[in-house]
């Protein structure tokens, strides 16, 4: 990061400093900036939690002979998938698949596990925390009323004059504000974000595991639609939104739409792009590797002056007379890629 690096030396910081642990030397800067980014996502998200409960949205006037706002009103019981379930169980499927893919790849060290795993919570977080900011944000700015905004107010039809049908929420007869400013919460929809976001994520995770674009093989006709079932449990818990009068079809194409946006978004600060083709490497041995797409990236450094570096997994070295090997992601092994490696960070 040599532009953010230039700033730090204005301020006096112009070399990194380094602690020794259990032999590995670990650069205070990373860590503080990574905290720092912990602390910005969990921080985000509670102010779009809070705001989206404390503010009230804007109240717009809404017509008594509308019949798309004239729907039932179901109790959070009643709901097929409830906010919270949504946030809860998309969030901790994405959370233990991720750990779980980290977990069990025999071809990383502890190292690389821990790092990836790092890196995979942070990006679920950062994804969450965006996503829950921009909605709850948008929620409260365009103040768009929900299919059921009727049965919510209960209008008190006496005290409207002969011929008016415009109203507003001095013309409701409900004591409960709270039910009834969220009746004008409905865009975008913050269940299709958080399902798209979290499954997405999901999809990725998937998709960089089993390489269907890097590398085509005759197992893909079965791979292909299992990666797609995320995607598809997304918009079944989206599309129940629309039978409990939660939302209309636009409210949650837009929080689709911002769902997949905040995961493409967070997921590539700290994982390559799987819709791209792996680059190659040449290494020091003449062996060529190819860029493995599970692997998140190194940690972010801000000096180039030091002699340390980031060293995962590096490949077995061969001797002079052998002829450089290709190292995919397909022939991976524990061989290949040994366990006795350190971080730098």
């Amino acid at each position: 990061m040599p532009i953010l690096s230039r700033y730090l030396s204005v301020v006096g910081v112009d070399r990194d400093v380094f602690i020794n642990v259990r032999g590995n030397s670990v650069s205070l800067l990373t860590i503080g900036f990574y905290v720092m980014e912990w602390m910005l996502y969990i921080l985000l998200f509670v102010f779009a939690q809070l705001f989206r409960r404390l503010i009230h949205p804007r109240f717009s006037d809404f017509s008594l002979i509308d019949p798309q706002i004239s729907h039932m009103t179901y109790s959070q019981r009643e709901l097929l998938f409830p906010r919270m379930f949504v946030l809860m169980l998309t969030g901790g499927i994405t959370f233990l698949s991720g750990g779980t893919i980290n977990a069990l790849s025999p071809r990383y060290s502890v190292t690389r596990k821990w790092w990836n795993t790092h890196s995979t919570m942070l990006t679920i977080l950062g994804t969450n925390a965006v996503q829950s900011t921009v909605v709850s944000v948008l929620k409260n700015i365009a103040g768009k009323t929900r299919p059921d905004l009727m049965t919510r107010c209960m209008p008190v039809i006496k005290d409207i004059a002969p011929g008016q049908f415009n109203i507003d929420i001095r013309s409701c007869s409900t004591d409960n504000l709270r039910v009834l400013a969220d009746g004008f919460r409905s865009f975008p929809s913050g269940t299709a974000a958080t399902a798209f976001s979290n499954l997405t994520l999901l999809t990725f995770m998937i998709l960089s595991r089993v390489n269907i674009y890097q590398h085509a093989t005759s197992s893909n006709s079965i791979t292909l639609p299992l990666t797609g079932f995320p995607i598809l449990f997304a918009t079944l818990m989206s599309a129940s939104t629309l039978a409990d009068n939660r939302h209309f079809l636009t409210d949650n194409v837009f929080g689709a739409a911002i769902g997949i946006s905040s995961a493409m978004l967070i997921y590539r600060q700290y994982f390559p792009p799987i819709w791209r083709k792996p680059a190659m490497y040449t290494l020091a041995n003449g062996t060529k590797v190819e860029q493995d797409m599970t692997l998140a990236y190194e940690p972010k450094r801000f000096f180039n002056d030091q002699e340390f570096t980031w060293k995962v997994d590096p490949s077995q070295q061969k001797g002079d007379g052998e002829e450089p090997e290709i190292v995919t992601v397909r022939n991976l092994s524990r061989r290949t890629y040994p366990s006795n490696s350190h971080a730098t960070i």
